[in-house]
């Protein structure tokens, strides 16, 4: 977007890293990282007399983040083979537990089925329960729910995938869980 002299800009100005996320542990070096970075730019930033009143946010996203996403149906021959009569069990199931955990409860927006990966080739996409939640669900409070939904599925699921997302009309996130 081209900017005029003179043109009041909104916003927050933020520094964004895309890192490889590994496993849990990358929280917390995050974390760290992230600290590190926005107190060297915060020094920098003190002691420049234009920008000493500006606050420059800084982030760290996942890279799968980045990546385009392909989402196709599930193969008929699979649903053939029972997992359309289990979708209807599995969907009432993973809204169950989602309405058991506080953080989850009355959030759900939808729950579906679908592959969806990073491969333009649908059978290297896995299986996917994908399931949104409004904006008001924390992120903070998804791990147990996680854990719970994810055990269930290691019943019908050779792969069991899930993604668990929220949106709103000015962000969204997403987790491949």
């Amino acid at each position: 977007m081209p900017c005029n002299t003179g043109t009041l800009m909104k916003g927050q100005p933020a520094i964004l890293f895309v890192a490889r996320w590994l496993d849990e542990s990358c929280s917390i070096t995050w974390g760290r990282a992230v600290t590190r970075v926005k107190k060297f730019v915060d020094s920098k930033r003190l002691a420049s007399k234009r920008l000493a009143q500006l606050d420059i946010a800084v982030e760290m996203i996942a890279e799968e983040l980045t990546l385009p996403k392909y989402m196709s149906p599930v193969p008929a021959q699979l649903l053939a083979r029972g997992l359309d009569t289990d979708w209807a069990h599995i969907k009432d199931k993973v809204a169950r537990i989602m309405e058991s955990h506080p953080g989850t409860k009355g959030h759900t927006t939808a729950i579906c089925l679908f592959k969806l990966g990073f491969s333009t080739n649908d059978d290297r996409n896995p299986n996917t329960v994908y399931i949104s939640v409004d904006y008001e669900c924390h992120e903070s409070t998804w791990p147990p729910v996680i854990g719970e939904i994810q055990q269930y599925l290691q019943r019908f699921l050779s792969t069991p995938t899930f993604m668990l997302t929220w949106s709103t009309a000015l962000s969204s996130s997403a987790h491949f869980l």
